[in-house]
């Protein structure tokens, strides 16, 4: 189970309130506001509940392997715990790549994990973090290089067109797997069974078609599908 500052932090990621995500767990809403302020506590079985519907697993404590979306306000955000969250809930590090409509204007982040987390936010706040922003403010912070914060994680920039902004904000039922797609991504998304999608080694020409037909049978992949992706 993850801590309780988690759990509120993921609330607002989510754009929800605490009452409705409370509802929809089937959670008493006072419960759970007392819950994440310390004053008591609530059944382990209404808490996998509530973090199943903030997308994380409730066995491992950590994101689940889908597309995450959400929301930042960087004037009434926690930067620090955000960083704790990120290395914590996405463990074993991944790429960070800040997106842009025209260069120098990096409003978008994604975060692609190497457990097979896909995260875009809709504000850039990293990679340059304002330390101690909670204790100091704002105004009396220094800012860290990437590496100083997140060093299992590759930091990239990327300019892309409104259309690939599009793809990956405006449909929400996006996976994992066409979230790379639309990227350009050559990552592998876990599968329930743990088989990943992924080359299984990065040596050149490492696919063989033998490969590629066991992969996509393994990913659940009809025929039908494979054939619509590649224009035929």
């Amino acid at each position: 189970m993850i801590e309780s500052r988690y759990v509120k932090l993921l609330i607002y990621l989510n754009g929800k309130s605490i009452t409705a995500i409370a509802l929809d767990a089937g959670v008493d809403p006072t419960n759970l506001s007392r819950f994440l302020k310390g004053h008591s506590t609530v059944s382990d079985e209404k808490m996998e509940k509530v973090l199943e519907h903030l997308g994380v697993d409730p066995v491992t404590g950590t994101l689940k392997p889908v597309v995450h979306k959400w929301k930042v306000n960087p004037a009434k955000f926690n930067l620090i715990e955000f960083e704790k969250l990120i290395l914590d809930l996405v463990p074993g590090g991944g790429d960070i790549i800040m997106l842009a409509l025209k260069k120098d204007f990096y409003r978008w982040s994604t975060i692609v994990g190497n457990n097979g987390t896909r995260i875009i936010m809709d504000d850039a706040i990293l990679p340059f973090v304002r330390a101690e922003q909670s204790v100091r403010g704002p105004e009396k912070g220094y800012e860290r290089e990437p590496k100083e914060i997140f060093p299992e994680w590759e930091i990239s920039y990327r300019i892309i067109t409104p259309d690939t902004l599009k793809k990956l904000i405006g449909n929400e039922t996006l996976t994992p797997l066409q979230f790379d797609e639309i990227l350009g991504l050559n990552y592998g998304t876990p599968l329930s069974d743990g088989v990943s999608f992924a080359r299984e080694d990065k040596a050149e020409n490492a696919w063989t078609w033998d490969l590629i037909l066991k992969k996509a049978k393994e990913a659940g992949l009809k025929p039908e599908e494979v054939a619509k992706r590649l224009g035929l």
